[in-house]
């Protein structure tokens, strides 16, 4: 579960604020595994909605989707009809930590944006990362693939134009989020080989909402991204206030494109993908 957003409050609007993105690249980190897509079992570790399992549904032979959000989960199962239910899919309420599957159960492993939402810190020494990463590498078949949405800490300084306004929030996810140098080292402890990172230049997390920068001002369009719930209730009407401030005095769009110059160059967006050894 997070440890600082509330999952069961903000189920109810998650599918209107995030979508499934990457789905192509993940697709090619899954291919490297040693059994062809189609007949791939797959693992979706921290699943949210399902809006990830249902996108790639079709395209593998059965997913095993896990969250440990039981409103989630609620949500997720209202996106397959009842034969899906039967024979494509299952669901686990479950900690990515604590998998209820056998070893050796799945032939393919995601977890998308989910690994900035554990309690832990390189001070901790990535406590948290290694258990899970061992337990992914448990009830992943050897010559399966993993493959990992994240943020490198270069993405969460320059590719969001709006954390900026909320600097405090800033410095605790990037203290919570392990930088893709870090997370390749981790998969190497945990007996991942030939990790493989590509950074998505042309993808945006929030779609379209992300071009509207007096969307700060309203709470649905803060929940698209989860570092607000990190900010402090000061912070917080202190960006409502700039935004205000420079809506007033027309200076709105020269702020977004000020601190939305590095995007296009570094993207949002780091997949990176391991192959279990042996």
């Amino acid at each position: 579960m997070s440890s600082y957003e509330n999952y069961t409050r903000t189920s109810d609007d998650y599918d209107r604020t995030r979508q499934a993105v990457g789905i192509e690249l993940i697709k090619v980190g899954l291919a490297r595994g040693n059994q062809p897509l189609a007949r791939q079992v797959l693992l979706d570790a921290g699943c949210g909605t399902g809006q990830y399992s249902k996108a790639l549904l079709s395209q593998v032979a059965k997913i095993e989707a896990l969250d440990i959000n039981a409103n989630m989960l609620c949500h997720a199962r209202e996106k397959f009809g009842q034969a899906d239910l039967i024979h494509k899919i299952s669901f686990h309420e479950s900690a990515i930590s604590t998998i209820p599957l056998a070893d050796n159960t799945v032939n393919g492993v995601i977890i998308n944006q989910v690994l900035h939402h554990l309690s832990d810190s390189a001070a901790h020494d990535w406590r948290a990362h290694r258990a899970v990463f061992a337990e992914l590498a448990r009830v992943l078949r050897p010559g399966g693939a993993i493959v990992i949405n994240s943020c490198s800490h270069l993405q969460l300084e320059r590719g969001f134009w709006f954390y900026h306004l909320i600097p405090s929030a800033l410095r605790q996810i990037k203290e919570r989020t392990c930088d893709i140098s870090m997370i390749t080292q981790l998969l190497f402890d945990a007996g991942f080989e030939a990790p493989e990172n590509t950074a998505a230049v042309d993808i945006v997390m929030q779609g379209d909402a992300y071009f509207n920068p007096a969307g700060v001002i309203d709470s649905e369009w803060r929940s698209g991204d989860s570092i607000w719930a990190l900010a402090t209730e000061e912070d917080l009407q202190s960006a409502i206030k700039t935004v205000e401030q420079l809506t007033t005095t027309a200076s709105l769009s020269t702020y977004f494109e000020t601190h939305d110059q590095h995007r296009s160059s570094i993207g949002q967006l780091t997949f990176t993908s391991a192959i279990r050894g042996a």
